[in-house]
Formats: C-alpha cells, structure tokens, sequence
C-alpha cells in the first residue's frame, strides 16, 4: 500500500508542474497578442495619416516601418515580439 501512495503522491506533484508550464504558455501568447494588436492599430493610423496628406510619411511600407519603431520606443517589452524572422 505503501508504494501505491508513493506513486499518487509523484503524478500529483507531476500534475501540478505541467499547470504551471501551461499559464507561463497561456501569459506569453496574451503579449505576443497585445504586442500585434497594438502594433497593427499603429500601422493603421500611420497608413491613414500618409492618405490624409502628411508629408512625413511617403510610402506604406515606410509607414509599417515607422510603426515598428514607435511600438518599440513606447513599449520595450514589446520589442522580442516583434523581431523580423530570417
């Protein structure tokens, strides 16, 4: 009886370990979201500021470009998200 307990006791401590791995999964694709989201919002008021007529945007892909820089200085944490991938 003796090792049957042992044992339950291992699959719970086990249990709880894969819970923790699951909400460090769950926290990180919750940044990764927010960092896009905000990332992509930005893109669209800068694609709208260049239609309007500002002369500081000439291009879309200069505003994409601009928007990844203004996500970067205004939020730092977002910056690992948001690397280009070779």
């Amino acid at each position: 009886m003796s090792k049957v307990s042992k044992l339950s006791k291992k699959t719970k401590h086990e249990k709880s370990s894969k819970r923790s791995k699951r909400s460090k999964r769950s926290t990180v694709s919750k940044s990764v979201k927010m960092c896009r989201s905000k990332l992509s919002n930005k893109i669209k008021i800068n694609i709208k500021e260049m239609k309007s007529g500002s002369k500081r945007i000439k291009s879309i892909p200069q505003a994409i470009a601009i928007a990844y820089s203004q996500i970067r200085k205004k939020h730092p944490k977002c910056s690992k998200f948001l690397k280009k991938k070779n």
